[in-house]
């Protein structure tokens, strides 16, 4: 497994993110290098925009994917995924918090921002549009975060952490809240790493996996970077 390369998406503290000497940090990378570790062997971290990541897997410019990527079983036609390493399993809207709450059902007439090739853009636009929601897509979601408080935006659905640590704890976030969690096993699953269908690098991912579970080397990473354990 010499030469590994991992595909992230560091556009979004405390994820995965670019640091101010351009060195990239964050939860996912903090997870990749602990794999890495288990496993004795180097890896590469290569940085792509999310909605190139999976074309990056199959074109073979990347070996898996970490990038906080729902296991479901749409994606499951085209990738074989590890076990989960977060089994948060659900996306939320967040809206602003003097306003109707932040559900489906009240987005009739609003424009919602999703990232473009997400599991909540596919949730959006077969769930939200029906309902009278323009869906609109970004190619990240601090893009989208950055037109919701400007207003150009009445709602974001998103992952509960993004929302809650990106968003709502920071000085932008104020004035806007987030729903209840929609829990829809046809569209969010836990995150897990995605490799190419039949690689058998899976098995050794999952190994290093349940290594740095069961030594607590994982919760020590959560720690780190959510305000709400793994």
């Amino acid at each position: 497994m010499a030469g590994f390369k991992f595909g992230i998406e560091a556009a979004l503290a405390p994820i995965a993110f670019k640091q101010p000497d351009g060195n990239v940090a964050g939860f996912d990378y903090d997870v990749a290098q602990a794999l890495a570790e288990e496993l004795g062997e180097p890896i590469t971290i290569i940085e792509q925009e999310f909605d190139a990541l999976l074309p990056a897997l199959r074109l073979r410019k990347v070996d898996a994917i970490i990038a906080f990527l729902d296991a479901t079983a749409d994606r499951e036609k085209v990738v074989d995924f590890t076990a989960p390493y977060l089994a948060d399993a659900s996306g939320v809207f967040a809206m602003r918090s003097d306003g109707p709450e932040a559900t489906v059902q009240n987005l009739s007439g609003k424009k919602v921002g999703v990232q473009s090739g997400s599991v909540f853009d596919r949730y959006a636009m077969q769930v939200c549009a029906p309902k009278g929601a323009t869906v609109l897509r970004y190619g990240a979601v601090d893009a989208i975060l950055l037109d919701l408080t400007a207003g150009r935006l009445d709602a974001v659905l998103a992952d509960p952490r993004v929302i809650e640590e990106a968003f709502l704890r920071t000085d932008a976030g104020k004035g806007f809240a987030a729903g209840s969690p929609i829990t829809d096993a046809a569209y969010f699953g836990p995150k897990a790493i995605a490799v190419r269908k039949g690689d058998d690098r899976r098995q050794k991912l999952d190994e290093a996996l349940e290594k740095v579970k069961s030594n607590g080397v994982l919760a020590k990473i959560g720690e780190k970077y959510f305000s709400s354990p793994l």
